[in-house]
C-alpha cells in the first residue's frame, strides 16, 4: 500500500497490511527509505508496528522472512491450534525466497 500526501518533497513507504479469515489484522510492518531507523518513526506508534527501513523503502527477502516469522507465523500459529496456515502472497519476488518457502513448509505454512 502507498500513501502520497502533500508535495514533491516525499518519499514512498511500504505498508505490509495482513488481514485474517477471521476478520483480524496483524501488527503492519512499515518499511521506510533509509539507511537507518529514526527514532520519531516510532513514537505514538499505537498499531504497534514493526518499523524498519531499506535504502530503497520496499520490502526484499531478508525482511519477508523476518515478517513471516515475527509477524505472521508469531501472530497466527495459536489460531491455527495444528492446522496449516494459509498465507496469500501477492507475488512479489521477495515473498518467495528459499528461506521463506523453508520457513513456511516447515511450519504448516501453505503460501498461494
Amino acid at each position: 500500500m502507498q500513501h502520497k500526501q502533500g508535495g514533491a518533497n516525499c518519499e514512498n513507504v511500504t505498508a505490509l497490511v495482513t488481514i485474517c479469515a477471521d476478520g483480524s489484522v496483524l501488527q503492519p510492518m512499515i518499511i521506510y527509505k533509509g539507511k537507518n531507523i529514526m527514532k520519531k518513526w516510532g513514537e505514538n506508534n499505537v498499531l504497534k508496528a514493526m518499523i524498519t527501513c531499506l535504502p530503497n523503502g520496499w520490502t526484499d527477502g531478508e525482511l519477508a522472512g523476518q515478517w513471516i516469522e515475527h509477524n505472521f507465523d508469531h501472530q497466527t500459529k495459536y489460531k491455527a491450534a495444528g492446522q496449516p496456515q494459509i498465507l496469500l502472497l501477492n507475488g512479489h519476488s521477495s515473498h518467495y525466497t528459499h528461506e521463506v518457502l523453508c520457513y513456511a513448509c516447515q511450519n504448516n505454512i501453505i503460501t498461494e
